[in-house]
């Protein structure tokens, strides 16, 4: 697998937008103790925020010299994402999210303004940016071509996906087939792409948006029960046996499912869905 020369990057920005907005504040006084007003702490305004996008997109461009940057927002609307209105799962989803920087909405219009970025209205990011890459995957395998299209983001839910994927923190450019694959790195550390490890995120659950998984199983005993799979129906019936051997309803493996997986198509909001039809 290779990526084609001048590809078409797909860009979740929500990732910088929140990053770039942590970095400047609102200016911060305190009152002392003898009645003064001192600035307590120095903070960068709106436009350190804005430089750091800048250099965010130099970099994307000097590293892998696109001839395109797609770059996707979710909405600014919780209640356009349909995963916060998905019933039976053991905690609320992402309840455990800090609230947003001051300067969140302003990061924001600055990636629309600058970098024509598109707002997903229907949802979150991770599915607009999913639908467009699954389209471009399909399309490269039928033609057996170099890939012409690369996900970028720090965002580990990406890596259930097929073909390339960018990690701008680490500079890794990883490439998977629709099943992937499963890297147990040390007993705290899986790695993985493809289904294989949406099965992964199945058992483990994902403490970033506050999904319990099936409770106490970490990535040592995750990799002891998939590493076997070579199949899609196996690798599926495996999370399905494990979900009723623990005592976990079939009502919280579907609720779990529906909040992991990242759209292919339009209106997919659960993976594969003769599988669960089949098995449970």
């Amino acid at each position: 697998m290779k990526l084609s020369d001048q590809p078409i990057l797909i860009l979740d920005a929500d990732i910088p937008a929140y990053a770039s907005a942590s970095s400047c504040e609102k200016d911060l006084k305190v009152m002392e103790a003898d009645g003064s007003i001192e600035d307590h702490k120095f903070y960068f305004n709106e436009t350190h925020g804005q430089l750091l996008i800048d250099q965010y997109m130099d970099r994307l461009n000097d590293t892998l010299m696109p001839s395109k940057i797609i770059s996707i927002l979710s909405s600014a609307d919780k209640g356009a994402n349909y995963r916060y209105k998905v019933k039976h799962a053991a905690k609320e989803y992402k309840a455990t999210r800090k609230p947003r920087p001051y300067y969140h909405g302003h990061m924001r219009n600055y990636f629309v303004n600058k970098y024509n970025a598109e707002v997903y209205e229907q949802g979150e990011a991770d599915d607009k940016i999913g639908m467009i890459a699954y389209e471009q995957y399909i399309a490269s395998v039928e033609y057996g071509a170099k890939f012409r299209y690369c996900i970028v983001s720090t965002d580990k839910d990406f890596n259930q996906f097929p073909g390339p994927l960018f990690n701008p923190m680490t500079g890794n450019l990883t490439f998977s087939d629709m099943f992937g694959y499963l890297n147990l790195v040390n007993p705290k550390k899986l790695l993985g792409r493809g289904f294989k490890f949406f099965c992964a995120q199945m058992l483990m659950g994902d403490t970033a948006d506050n999904i319990l998984g099936v409770r106490n199983i970490g990535p040592k005993k995750c990799y002891k029960y998939l590493r076997g799979m070579s199949t899609y129906k196996g690798a599926w019936k495996k999370v399905v046996d494990v979900y009723k051997e623990k005592g976990v309803s079939m009502n919280e493996l579907k609720a779990n499912a529906s909040l992991l997986w990242i759209t292919h198509e339009e209106g997919r909001r659960l993976p594969h869905h003769h599988l669960i039809e089949e098995l449970l």
